[in-house]
């Protein structure tokens, strides 16, 4: 039996009180691209596929950043909640407002209609060129894609970035709100039947979710040592949905040029870079950077 909700709560849960269905965010900043096809049956390549199960702490959740305003802690140590479902990783859709470079961080103030985040994008003494000149398009005005963690300090809130990466198709950023009413449902209501199942798995024209995986661009950084290249080349290409590669299928491949102890080190290391996040569970890995 279906369980009713009500709309109006769920618009001000997920997007605050400047949110229809029927219309946009308010206000809905000026942007240079516009709408190149239906979002709803064309949707962006670059937004990341959602798993049909959202209720683990090791998933990635897209999130508008109200929630991330809004979300609870039970304890000062406990991780934050939405919708009493662990938060460890998110993605986000925004454009930057203000921009400021420290000693040790980027530091870029993001809007996304719904709320003002902090976003804090720490540098590596190995950064390369190449990943300087990607950031120099971080700018005030510029959508971008963030992914990070939601932390606290002294009562106030941020985000830990992984990674920024600037929107290329203003297709995701509706697809983007959709994603997220899409997990909202999932975690308040279960999924209603196997159509919506399908639905996760593939598009309204019944394109597989892998056709628009995100960050298919082959990764040539040198601040990679050539495992950690090999790693996160074979995550990308043998991740066929959205549970990602399991770590013995990563050996599997690599055996021949890699020990699997040292594999499992790489692993470790874009874990702890943030350039992979675990799925499914803490076995499974998927991309989320392409540099």
């Amino acid at each position: 039996m279906a369980t009713d909700f009500n709309r109006n709560n769920m618009n001000n849960s997920l997007f605050g009180s400047n949110f229809s269905l029927g219309g946009t965010f308010q206000p809905f900043p000026h942007v240079g691209q516009s709408f190149t096809s239906d979002p709803l049956t064309s949707p962006s390549k670059y937004a990341p596929a959602l798993q049909t199960t959202v209720d683990r702490n090791q998933a990635l959740q897209p999130v508008s950043l109200i929630q991330l305003v809004r979300a609870t802690q039970e304890h000062p140590d406990d991780a934050f909640r939405v919708n009493n479902t662990p938060l460890r990783n998110v993605t986000f859709v925004g454009y930057i407002v203000k921009f400021d470079e420290l000693s040790t961080n980027l530091c870029y103030q993001i809007e996304d209609g719904t709320a003002t985040m902090e976003v804090r994008l720490y540098m590596l003494d190995n950064d390369s060129e190449h990943q300087a000149h990607k950031r120099e398009a971080l700018q005030p005005g510029v959508w971008v894609r963030a992914f990070g963690s939601l932390r606290e300090f002294n009562g106030e809130r941020s985000v830990k970035a992984y990674h920024i990466q600037p929107v290329e198709d203003m297709n995701e950023i509706l697809f983007h709100r959709l994603q997220v009413i899409q997990v909202y449902l999932q975690q308040t209501h279960g999924t209603a039947n196997k159509s919506n199942q399908a639905l996760n798995s593939s598009n309204a024209n019944g394109i597989p979710t892998e056709q628009f995986e995100p960050f298919t661009d082959n990764m040539n950084d040198c601040s990679f040592s050539p495992i950690q290249q090999s790693v996160l080349s074979t995550i990308r290409h043998i991740s066929r949905d959205y549970r990602g590669t399991s770590a013995e299928e990563i050996v599997a491949n690599l055996k021949q040029q890699f020990a699997p102890k040292d594999i499992h080190e790489a692993i470790h290391f874009l874990m702890d870079e943030g350039h992979i996040y675990t799925t499914i569970d803490e076995n499974h890995y998927q991309a989320c950077s392409s540099f």
